[in-house]
């Protein structure tokens, strides 16, 4: 069909309705997703789903060979088979968009002014849609395709082909390939150092044992499979040479195959070594993904661990820590903790790491505050309802970081100066604390209820002796909802008052929250039942 036999108007008419169209943009974008988005949801599933296909479909052909295989068999091949070709059709359809290469050059034809022909145009968006027919993974596709034409049995060899689309989805095989393809030079390198040695050694030993001296070398393919075999050190021993100078060459071809192999080793190992970051983004990214809800970390220093230390089991599989030291991030790793290497100064990677997921609260606990609002900043822009906690190190910063949208600021300073305040005027409850942080189990925050009947009923709180028992209050439930402007936390039927001042009022059925050593707190309580030594004298 000539460019004049091609009406340039309707088709650049249906490339404009493909390219407005919203049920063809979603259609094809749901299976982007589905196929070739790393990031997708699906993806887990659909490459388990295909692997299952590909394995199972080579089990049961190499199991046929030797046995009857059941009736089952024939349907699982031709489900296989039908979803192999739904998959490679929809590869072809995604490879790219026709449309927009019609309609690119259409524009770019009235922009110039020259004439639009629509034939090489088509040409041109054909090619661009053969290049994965022409991929390598386009031929293994098509191949795993083939072996379904049962009358041909030949073609059933080509099923082991099949094995090779496990390129596409299995992550590591990926990352070997790529390794390899990085350590071509290498690799090129120590070939041609192996084939020279593999040529020397089979060339002498084919010298040295021939028939006539007692050798067991008849052609010059049996000297190079000897060669490969000792120079790869596995020596089935089928040939052996049977002259001093034959011995001498196997001696050298095995010292040679033990170098070799080191290198051979080193290459690939430096290559993987040089891959494990990658391997652990990967892995992460594919993790991140899987949920909604993440807990952000920045900085997993000397405050960071403590942050996370004290989180509880179900809200540490939703911690996500991200730090610019390589140390620490491999400590995360080391316990369990999903982590990348991140710059908070780079914002926008950011929004890459969490493409497809949500941030519930952001936690900025490095020791740079120029960090910390980096890190907020991004934060805000990709969740703006999440909940950011900074760390200010340096009081004069504190006001910078209000600014970037913080919601809770606290400084580290601010807590030591609170903590030995606390000591120095409250030093039984400054110890109770640290037990319970310390998970001494000797310490406990229990509740009292004040029985009717109670000596201390209509008795004020400033009239409880408290520190007689080495107790601390740290505030009172109650069903009355307090006139007195005491701040109140609604619990269900009932109100809280922390840290309630002396003049609050107790009555019958009130809880006293209190902390301290158990054994106190006992005393404590059968002297309130008893309605002895409770009341300040």
């Amino acid at each position: 069909m000539s460019d004049s036999e091609i009406k340039p108007g309707l088709l650049v008419s249906l490339c404009y309705r493909l390219d407005r169209s919203d049920i063809y943009q979603k259609t094809k974008a749901f299976f982007y997703n589905f196929l070739e988005n790393p990031r997708s949801a699906w993806r887990w599933w659909v490459d388990g789903t295909m692997i299952f296909l590909v394995l199972g479909s080579i089990f049961l052909f190499v199991l046929g060979i030797r046995y009857p295989l059941p009736d089952w068999a024939d349907d699982f091949e031709y489900v296989a088979v039908s979803v192999f070709i739904l998959e490679y059709l929809l590869r072809f359809w995604l490879t790219s968009n026709m449309h927009n290469t019609i309609i690119d050059e259409y524009e770019n034809a009235e922009l110039v002014g020259y004439q639009f022909e629509p034939g090489k145009v088509l040409l041109k968006a054909f090619r661009e849609k053969f290049s994965y027919i022409l991929s390598p993974l386009g031929i293994i596709d098509l191949l795993a395709i083939v072996p379904s034409y049962r009358p041909l049995r030949i073609l059933r060899f080509f099923l082991l082909f099949r094995l090779f689309k496990l390129f596409r989805y299995v992550n590591s095989v990926n990352t070997f390939v790529s390794v390899l393809r990085e350590k071509r030079i290498e690799l090129g390198i120590l070939a041609l150092f192996i084939s020279f040695i593999i040529l020397s050694s089979s060339t002498a030993i084919y010298i040295f044992e021939t028939q006539e001296a007692g050798g067991e070398i008849t052609s010059y393919f049996d000297a190079i499979y000897w060669s490969i075999v000792t120079i790869s050190t596995v020596g089935y021993g089928d040939i052996t040479p049977a002259t001093n100078e034959g011995r001498v060459v196997a001696l050298a071809l095995i010292i040679a195959g033990i170098v070799v192999i080191s290198f051979l080793t080193s290459i690939i190992v430096s290559g993987f070594t040089r891959k494990i970051d990658e391997l652990h983004r990967i892995r992460a990214l594919s993790l991140i993904h899987r949920r909604k809800d993440w807990i952000i970390l920045f900085g997993y220093g000397r405050l960071g661990h403590a942050v996370v230390g004290h989180l509880k089991p179900q809200i540490k599989k939703r911690l996500l820590i991200l730090d610019n030291r390589e140390a620490n991030v491999e400590i995360a790793r080391e316990q369990g903790y999903i982590a990348l290497q991140f710059d908070a100064k780079k914002a926008n990677e950011l929004k890459a790491i969490m493409e497809g997921s949500e941030i519930a609260i952001g936690l900025c606990l490095t020791g740079d505050d120029i960090a910390n609002v980096f890190a907020a900043l991004a934060i805000q822009r990709i969740a703006p309802n999440a909940k950011v906690f900074a760390r200010v190190n340096d009081p004069a910063h504190t006001e910078i970081i209000k600014s970037s949208g913080v919601d809770y600021i606290f400084s580290s300073a601010d807590v030591v100066a609170e903590i030995a305040a606390e000591y120095i005027g409250q030093p039984v409850a400054f110890a109770a604390i640290q037990g319970i942080i310390s998970r001494d189990s000797n310490f406990e925050i229990d509740t009292i209820i004040v029985r009717e009947g109670c000596d201390v009923e209509s008795h004020k709180l400033g009239d409880l002796s408290f520190s007689g028992f080495n107790l601390r209050c740290l505030g009172v439930v109650t069903a009355v909802n307090s006139s007195n402007n005491h701040r109140a936390i609604s619990i269900k039927n009932n109100y809280f008052y922390f840290n309630p001042p002396g003049e609050f009022k107790l009555g019958c059925g009130d809880m006293l929250v209190v902390l301290g050593h158990e054994d106190n707190v006992t005393r404590f309580r059968d002297h309130l039942v008893s309605g002895k030594g409770v009341l300040i004298s």
